[in-house]
């Protein structure tokens, strides 16, 4: 049977109800042959669990999911009872023949029904009705486990309920099975719904009874359903409102009733649910109707809201619940009733989430990027760009450098790269000489020692006192090394093949080296240079390297800095609206021959630009329109290097990356949401405005389309086009694009940070959801406790806030330790309290007019950080500063081995990668 292992307390917690979801995962592949590997197996939704289980060992559902059974459990071998040792079960797929699973799934629906929060009581259950196989008899059988007084609980508040969302067939068996117990049940087949699939398919009526509400409704509102094309022929007089629905959502020319819609509203996908809001905001837009909040509210908080969570059970149970639509909603009214001032907050997101969420599995997904645009690469800067500019570096031979020690200390650069020869000497004596060879007959001398054990004999050196000490001007080197050699040695060495794999060995002597004939080579180096005035000569960026020994014994008079004259910005943007042009023009109709043309045309521009402001930025005009020079100054050679993002001289053929100063970045699988801000300069180098976004200059983003005049179809609509509707557009156009409003930027930041805190709001004992302590006042959000009862962590206050200092900081006081006045440590910047926060915390009753408790009194003067006093979140021990044996120093925690400078480095690198 196919096995997975958890935790202990984790298996503890499942022992109680031993039901979990997995759901088909395709890892499949193609192989460097180009054959098709196929990799699909069977893994658990909740990540407290592992494993990995052949396809062919559960057979699930055809979207991919199945309901599971934990059955006994395997302990390791070792037997560790510890929090953290790992437990193996096996499980089976769900059956309802057995009459232990039905009674697993009915105590789920019952222990769940327990708590008043509890939204998803019915899901294992729901499930196991809606995928398994069984009649009325099972069924029956399943009930009369319980004794009669629970009757009225579970049917009555149960499958009276539930059962709506089930199959024709499935709701009449259900109707047979609560006959048995006095209970009467009526089959809900809505008119609407068998009406709309008998007109879009009516050669299926035998089939339509074993199908459940919702595939019903999909079949008739969701084209290609299930890989099946349906042509739907719609007569303008229906009053079928589901058909009616799908003409509104397929044709512009079609009205609707849109406050008749509440019940098929919730009955529908969530991808449906969001047509019809965009939909709906289109027809205000075209002037059919009226903005209404009451219809966008009845969308948030559907009362038909029952359908919605029975869908979830069936398609996409103990998943992270999609709360798109309804947070959509929220912020259209929330923003409709601010009078367009903001969106929600912090708090209200929160509490948004927890109300809508599964208490026992507190996994939520905001879904904004279904209606907020994410970056889509955007246009940043080229790491492989070589630069707007080239430069060269006038230089004349500096005499004062040219001196014995100067020239003696460039050999012995040189030969250092090599190694020192070596000879054998005393180990022990103080006199640092070679080894006389009556020295290394007595030194190197062996003996003949026997193992007493084995008996086995074997030799070995009588001494090893013997140690390895280098000649101080004598060198190892190679014959391949006659380039450099020959720069400075008397005796020239003969050219050999530096190619070659075995390079043999040279013994150089510095006695062998001259000073004047390095003087000479160097000298020699200046006549190879391009020459100018009076003696000087030029260096080109790409000959530095090579003419390092020449610089330096030179000094530089003059910097050239050279414009580029192939330098583009990257075809894909056409941030100069080149491209459109040619287009417009129609005179290549050659691809090859556009973008050289293309590149032509942006090449001149952006030479043009950058020697604009080299004259701004060097305050002279350009030298026979080839260069600009000045006089030397390393500082300046730096700024306009940086500026100018020179990276090295482009080779004779350079490739696209070499000349594009733009690239889209990777993004992977985090797409960040289009938040830019406009930068308050232009790019020195070309000119050009750009944004900030996320530590990165962006001068392309993705926000064009989503003003309204640049949408093409309702179907694209995004909240800054709803709100654009009704009157509050949040996007206004710069220089380098469209920039969206403070209110939105706010709004996302405070999503994200609802997202990072909600997946701490889960017990770790129990996994139950964590609730705000609603007794906390303006710290309502920073307590939270678990409200299982079972749990033993139940009612127990977890600090949870963000850092009050660094904002970006996540306290967690299950983590972070307190530091001696008792404030939690914050993970991200270590900051704790400071006296500043105590004097804030006295002034509060100081203006209430009340005494200082005594609390705040004792701890007046007596902050930390403001004193330079840091504690460790991980140990509580205070920051030490640290100090290597390679006499290094950093700020870290002897206890716990942190070095928390590096990783605060590891984080900005992160950040701003």
């Amino acid at each position: 049977m196919p096995k997975l292992s958890t935790n202990k307390d984790r298996y503890e917690e499942l022992i109680k109800n031993p039901l979990l979801f997995l759901h088909r995962v395709d890892h499949s592949y193609t192989d460097w042959n180009g054959d098709y590997v196929e990799n699909i197996s069977w893994e658990p939704i909740n990540k407290d669990f592992n494993g990995n289980i052949s396809k062919e060992q559960i057979i699930g559902n055809e979207r991919g999911m199945a309901l599971v059974v934990a059955e006994l459990v395997n302990q390791t071998e070792d037997n560790d009872q510890s929090k953290n040792s790992t437990i193996s079960f096996e499980i089976h797929e769900i059956n309802a023949t057995k009459q232990d699973d039905w009674r697993l799934v009915i105590n789920s629906f019952i222990i769940r029904s327990q708590s008043a929060d509890e939204r998803y009581p019915y899901l294992h259950l729901l499930w196991m009705l809606n995928y398994c196989k069984w009649d009325s008899t099972a069924l029956t059988r399943a009930l009369n486990i319980y004794d009669a007084q629970s009757h009225p609980f579970i049917i009555g508040k149960g499958f009276s309920l539930f059962s709506r969302c089930l199959s024709k067939y499935k709701q009449e068996q259900v109707q047979k099975a609560l006959a048995n117990f006095g209970y009467r049940y009526n089959v809900y087949v809505p008119s609407v719904i068998t009406e709309a699939v008998s007109h879009v398919l009516p050669d299926i009526e035998e089939k339509k009874a074993y199908w459940n509400l919702f595939k019903l409704v999909d079949y008739v509102l969701v084209d290609n359903v299930f890989q099946q094309s349906v042509t739907r022929s719609i007569e303008d007089n229906t009053n079928n409102l589901l058909l009616i629905l799908y003409r509104w959502l397929h044709n512009e020319n079609a009205t609707i009733e849109v406050t008749s819609l509440r019940s098929l509203f919730s009955i529908s996908s969530n991808a449906i649910q969001l047509d019809i809001i965009k939909r709906y905001f289109h027809d205000i837009r075209l002037n059919r109707v009226l903005f209404d909040p009451k219809v966008v509210e009845e969308f948030k908080d559907n009362p038909f809201v029952d359908f919605i969570r029975y869908r979830y059970c069936l398609e996409t149970p103990d998943m992270a619940i999609d709360l798109a639509v309804p947070l959509l909603c929220d912020c259209i009214i929330t923003l409709f009733n601010s009078n367009g001032q903001t969106f929600q907050s912090f708090d209200g997101i929160l509490d948004f989430a927890m109300m809508r969420c599964d208490i026992a599995n507190p996994s939520i997904s905001l879904g904004m990027e279904k209606f907020l645009p994410q970056c889509h690469g955007g246009a940043v800067y080229n790491s492989d760009f070589k630069g707007f500019i080239d430069y060269s570096i006038v230089c004349e031979l500096d005499e004062e450098k040219f001196t014995e020690d100067n020239l003696k200390t460039t050999i012995l650069d040189f030969l250092n790269t090599r190694s020192h020869l070596t000879y054998d000497a005393c180990g022990y004596a103080d006199e640092k000489r070679p080894l006389t060879d009556e020295e290394k007959i007595k030194c190197f001398s062996t003996r003949v020692i026997k193992d007493e054990q084995t008996g086995k004999e074997y030799t070995e050196r009588k001494f090893n006192c013997t140690v390895k000490r280098p000649f101080e001007n004598k060198w190892v080197v190679y014959d391949t090394d006659f380039v450099w050699l020959n720069c400075f040695l008397k005796q020239p060495l003969p050219a050999v093949d530096i190619r070659k794999s075995r390079p043999e060995t040279i013994i150089i002597d510095i006695d062998q080296t001259s000073t004047e004939i390095l003087a000479n080579y160097i000298r020699s180096l200046a006549k190879q240079c391009e020459q100018a005035e009076k003696d000087r000569f030029v260096v080109f960026s790409r000959d530095v390297r090579k003419y390092k020994l020449l610089l330096n014994y030179s000094k530089p008079i003059f910097s050239r800095f050279i414009p580029q004259s192939s330098a583009i910005v990257g075809m894909q943007f056409d941030v100069f609206g080149i491209l459109k042009s040619l287009r417009h023009e129609q005179i290549l109709n050659n691809d090859d021959a556009l973008k050289e043309e293309f590149r032509r045309r942006e090449s001149e521009e952006i030479r043009k630009r950058v020697i604009n402001t080299l004259k701004q930025e060097l305050n002279q005009d350009i030298i026979n329109n080839s260069y600009f020079e000045v006089k030397y100054d390393n500082e300046l050679h730096r700024k306009m290097l940086g500026l100018y993002y020179f990276k090295g001289s482009l080779p004779d053929n350079p490739s696209d990356t070499q000349i594009e100063f733009l690239k889209c970045q990777h993004l992977g699988d985090f797409k960040p949401f289009c938040a830019p801000r406009l930068a308050e300069a232009t790019n020195r180098a070309t000119e050009m405005p750009y944004f900030w976004c996320r530590g990165l200059e962006c001068f392309h983003n993705n926000l064009h389309s989503q003003i309204l005049a640049n949408c093409t179809s309702w179907s694209y609509y995004s909240l800054y086009h709803m709100i654009e509707i009704i009157g509050f557009p949040k996007l206004h156009e710069t220089p380098a694009g469209y920039e969206p409003d403070v209110t939105v930027t706010e709004f996302i930041a405070c999503a994200n940070r609802v997202m990072k805190k909600f997946r701490r709001l889960k017990c770790r004992n129990c996994g139950h959801l964590m609730y705000t302590d609603k007794s906390s006042g303006y710290n309502r959000y920073n307590y939270y406790s678990c409200i299982n009862p079972t749990c033993s962590e139940y009612n127990k206050p977890i600090y949870l806030s963000y850092c009050f200092k660094c904002k970006k900081g996540l306290i967690d006081s299950r983590d972070s330790k307190q530091c001696p006045n008792g404030w939690y440590i914050c993970p991200t910047c270590l900051s704790c309290c400071d006296d500043a926060q105590y004097e804030r915390q006295a002034q509060r009753y100081i203006l209430a007019k009340k005494p200082i408790p005594e609390r705040i009194r004792e701890k007046l003067g007596h902050g930390h950080n403001d004193k330079g006093e840091f504690f460790c979140p991980q140990c509580g021990n205070p920051v030490e500063i640290i100090t290597e044996e390679d006499g290094t120093t950093y700020k870290g925690c002897r206890t716990c081995k942190r070095n928390f400078d590096k990783e605060r480095e590891i984080r900005d690198t992160y950040r701003f990668r």
